[in-house]
């Protein structure tokens, strides 16, 4: 039986396409979505019939064909990009979702974008943002959108709320690093309560994140006593900041009185502030019950969770076996966050060892290492371990043999 090509499966699929009622239509536009996402540039025999199903009355149509031009190489990223000035609002707007998702970061694309932020629609401008948003997450590039700062920053005083919303996800990528956005953010909100700019909230508590905060102390103070509710948003930055972030325990407390996980978060950062422990009775509590939420708590606070050993142990040992692969990596991670030298938490973390999930073994191997000499036990373990893997797992074994075998005074 000769093989049938993918010109031919494409045709065929078209064939059937143009016999269907509109249910069916939509369903064989799906097969021809995934047939491309598969396929990639090798689907290109499709393009006259994405370029169809791209303006048809169907929405779902639309979708299926902007989504797959973004997939089948240069000319459908052409036609992408004419479909950003097509008349139907619609179209523009799954256009610029197809170009966000196709992976092309290329200045003709950024270019076709940016141009329809000037837009008078709204709804294109805020597809606009979201899809140079996506489209700077996914180049991994710093600084990606630094050459169209300008109409990105203007975006933030658009008179429409949903598309002022969408600015400061695009304008992260329009700074030249994340150090330059935040000290653009604090210009924004470091003012009366009236004329803050709270969208930049959220993308500003995240960004900081990854930066010494310190310097930038006070003015989070004066911006969360400008807007105390949004004191949640920061709770992790203000737990890494430990006892540098004393200035804002008032603020703090009422959250850290309510028994709910915004709560418990904020009594993990007075835990690191000021070395309030009352934190650790609930989140042991609680721990088998969310064990996903907790555990990321736990590797915020670190090694002052350090009592919390054994129950997570517990939770480990209950969840070894389970198919989340995640749940388990997520503990581990907590495990090797906190620190602890009691023998239930080495225990734990030499049986992690032995897990199906190389993310988990990781976890457990960073953790070993953190122990240096007090995991001495699990030599023998990190040694059969060693065999089969290959050159860069064993490298990192390595790493933590010498962390744990190093001189004690």
């Amino acid at each position: 039986m000769p093989r049938t090509t993918l010109a031919e499966r494409i045709a065929a699929l078209r064939k059937e396409f143009l016999a269907a009622g509109p249910r069916k239509k939509r369903r064989v536009a799906s097969a021809l979505w995934s047939l491309c996402l598969e396929r990639g540039p090798a689907a290109r025999a499709a393009l006259s019939w994405l370029r169809a199903l791209a303006v048809s009355a169907d929405e779902q149509l639309v979708g299926y064909g902007t989504y797959a031009l973004g997939r089948v190489g240069p000319r459908g990223l052409h036609e992408l990009r004419g479909l950003l000035a097509h008349r139907r609002g619609v179209v523009r707007q799954k256009a610029a979702y197809g170009l966000a998702q196709s992976g092309d970061w290329s200045p003709a694309t950024i270019g076709a974008l940016v141009r329809l932020l000037q837009s008078r629609s709204a709804d294109d401008r805020a597809s606009a943002l979201s899809a140079l948003e996506t489209v700077a997450e996914i180049s991994e590039r710093t600084g990606l959108l630094v050459r169209h700062q300008a109409p990105i920053l203007a975006a933030l005083d658009d008179p429409d709320p949903e598309v002022r919303s969408q600015a400061p996800g695009a304008l992260v990528a329009a700074f030249r690093s994340p150090r330059h956005f935040v000290e653009y953010a604090i210009t924004r909100l470091d003012q009366p309560a009236a004329r803050m700019r709270v969208e930049l909230l959220g993308t500003f508590a995240e960004q900081l994140e990854g930066l010494d905060t310190r310097p930038y102390l006070p003015a989070i103070l004066r911006i969360l006593r400008a807007r105390p509710d949004c004191t949640s948003r920061f709770l992790t930055v203000l737990t890494h900041a430990g006892p540098d972030a004393a200035d804002l325990v008032p603020l703090l407390e009422p959250l850290a009185a309510d028994d709910s996980l915004e709560g418990w978060r904020a009594g993990a950062a007075l835990l690191r502030i000021d070395g309030r422990t009352d934190v650790l009775a609930p989140l042991a509590r609680q721990l088998p019950a969310s064990p996903d939420e907790i555990a990321g708590i736990l590797c915020d606070i670190g090694a002052a969770a350090a009592p919390l050993a054994p129950v997570l142990a517990r939770v480990i040992d209950e969840s070894f076996d389970e198919p989340d692969w995640d749940l388990m990596w997520a503990l581990t991670d907590a495990l090797a966050a906190i620190e602890s030298h009691a023998d239930v938490g080495l225990r734990a973390l030499r049986k992690a060892l032995g897990h199906e999930s190389g993310q988990v073994r990781a976890s457990a191997l960073r953790g070993l290492e953190r122990l240096g000499p007090a995991a001495r036990p699990a030599l023998p373990d990190l040694k059969r371990l060693q065999r089969g893997v290959d050159a860069a797992a064993r490298r990192r074994i390595d790493d933590a043999i010498r962390a744990i075998e190093r001189p004690t005074n």
